[in-house]
């Protein structure tokens, strides 16, 4: 069986049955998965579900018969890498940039990745 963790994961019909078992067994095997479905709260549950259990998630209502909302949600893993390796650092910096400007000194050492 090939290693998914840390790979990202695209699942669509996740808000129940299958889709929804499929998302809960990848995600205890390290996915990161991007969940699609057309019911915001079931979504939104099973994402925090897998949070709460230090797995990663991000969910995006998707009506697979319009293709656009199909393209939308291949979109949703680059936000949220956006959001983790970037804006994340950006964070970090922001948080201790006026502490480090008063003492006239400090490093920042930080590490990101937009590989999956």
């Amino acid at each position: 069986m090939q290693n998914i963790a840390n790979k990202v994961v695209i699942i669509t019909g996740a808000s129940s049955s299958i889709g929804e078992a499929t998302a809960l067994k990848l995600a205890a095997e390290g996915a990161k998965l991007v969940l699609g479905a057309r019911r915001e709260d079931k979504l939104k549950a099973i994402a925090a579900h897998i949070k709460a259990g230090g797995g990663e998630a991000v969910y995006r209502v998707t009506d697979v018969t319009r293709p656009e909302d199909s393209a939308a949600l291949e979109t949703a893993n680059w936000n949220a890498m956006i959001d983790v390796n970037i804006k994340g650092v950006l964070h970090g910096v922001a948080a201790v940039l006026p502490d480090f400007t008063a003492q006239k000194s400090g490093h920042i050492i930080t590490t990101s990745s937009v590989a999956d």
